[in-house]
Formats: C-alpha cells, sequence, structure tokens
C-alpha cells in the first residue's frame, strides 16, 4: 500500500494566555495521497489556518503525530524542517509575500538563494514555472507594474519553481476580485489536472468548490467532510 504524502492524526494545538489555555486544534485527522486537491473551510478563527501551518513544518502541534512523506516530522530540528519546506513544499499566501525591488523572475528565483543547483538549471526551472503561469511577457516586470491576478501568478510560479510535493495555499483569492479570483482558482485546478497535490483553505464556499474534496472545521474540530 503506498505511503500517504500527509498522514495527520490527534492533532491539536493549544496557546498559553497568562493563566488560560486557548484550544485551536482538538483532535484533527487528516490523509492525503498525490494527485489530491483538498479544500479546508471554515470561518476566521475556526483552526484551518494554524493547521496549514502545521501541514506546511511552520509550527509544531501541541500532541498528535505527523508525517510528511513517511517522514516524522515532529522529531525534526528547525534547520530539518527547514530543508523539509525546501522540498517538498510550495506555499501561496493571501498576501502575494513578493519583494517589490525585485523583478518578477527574480521573485520566483528566491527558492534557490540557499540551494546548491546549476545557475542555469535554475534559469529554466523559473522560466518554466512563469510559462506556467501565463505571465512569460511579464518576466522582467516588477509588482508595483502587475495587477492583483498577476501578482498572486508570480507567488504561484514561485511555488511551483522548485517541483514541490504538495501545494499549500492559504485564502490565496483572498486579496482579489471576482473575476481575478475566477482566473486563479482555474489555474490551480489546471495544475491539479498536470498531476500536482494542493491543500488550498478558504472561507469561501465558491472557491473551495473548484477542490476535489473539502474539509470544514469549526472550533478546532473536523465537523463535515464531503467530496
Amino acid at each position: 500500500m503506498k505511503t500517504p504524502l500527509i498522514a495527520a492524526s490527534a492533532i491539536a494545538k493549544t496557546y498559553q494566555k497568562e493563566h488560560v489555555t486557548i484550544p485551536v486544534l482538538q483532535g484533527i485527522d487528516l490523509h492525503l495521497s498525490e494527485g489530491e486537491f483538498l479544500g479546508v473551510m471554515g470561518a476566521s478563527g475556526s483552526g484551518k489556518s494554524t493547521l496549514l501551518n502545521i501541514i506546511g513544518c511552520l509550527d509544531r502541534p501541541t500532541s498528535g503525530s505527523y508525517q510528511l512523506n513517511g517522514m516524522n516530522v515532529l522529531h525534526s530540528s528547525d534547520d530539518e524542517l527547514s530543508g523539509l519546506r525546501s522540498l517538498y513544499l510550495g506555499f501561496v499566501f493571501q498576501t502575494f509575500n513578493l519583494i517589490p525591488t525585485l523583478t518578477v523572475a527574480e521573485n520566483v528565483e528566491l527558492p534557490f538563494l540557499y540551494r546548491s543547483i546549476d545557475p542555469d538549471t535554475v534559469s529554466e526551472k523559473v522560466h518554466t514555472a512563469i510559462s506556467q503561469v501565463g505571465l512569460s511577457g511579464r518576466i522582467n516586470h516588477r509588482p508595483a507594474e502587475l495587477s492583483g491576478g498577476e501578482m498572486q501568478r508570480v507567488a504561484i510560479a514561485r511555488a511551483l519553481a522548485i517541483g514541490p510535493k504538495l501545494i499549500l495555499a492559504d485564502e490565496p483569492t483572498g486579496n482579489l476580485d471576482s473575476q481575478s479570483s475566477v482566473e486563479i482558482m482555474q489555474l490551480f485546478k489546471r495544475l491539479h489536472n498536470q498531476g500536482s497535490t494542493i491543500i488550498l483553505v478558504t472561507h469561501d464556499p465558491q472557491v473551495a468548490s473548484y477542490a476535489d474534496s473539502i474539509i470544514t472545521i469549526n472550533d478546532g474540530r473536523i465537523i463535515r467532510e464531503s467530496l
């Protein structure tokens, strides 16, 4: 039987505020195979972004178990987690996180700065990723010269360039108008049809409808799963 890409069991996350324990996640079980497109829905404060941060090795759970591609990442050091992120994970955020002084190509190249890869290979990967998101004509533009939808395409290209096993998208349409949102979700769907594995967090049912399956989180628990 093939090892799941994501195998998380009984994931809990709490925070301490003075003498009060605040539960954020309470016993989340999640298994995901390569090639799936999962939507994670929930209202603000439901715990969905915290779950995505744990899956993305940006945060650690208070308790539970989590394996990424068969590796028990909860016992990894911060340096090891950084290495796992650079090898396996591509991130797309609501706020784009582009550096305004860099061109499209330079922003997409950022994940390679700390990797020992031949410059010609990096250039090829960067140009391929930019072509995938339809921005070859904007390769030397800077973020201020792009629309919101184009900036999000750059962020998606940056996530794609390393060839990640998993793309994690946190409210990727949250700062976009309705037409740009549709275009970005059509792009995610096309990437999924080409083989990408995606977990996408959203509060918008229309955005979530592009996924193959959806889980809904409320008060830190999965309350509903649908195909």
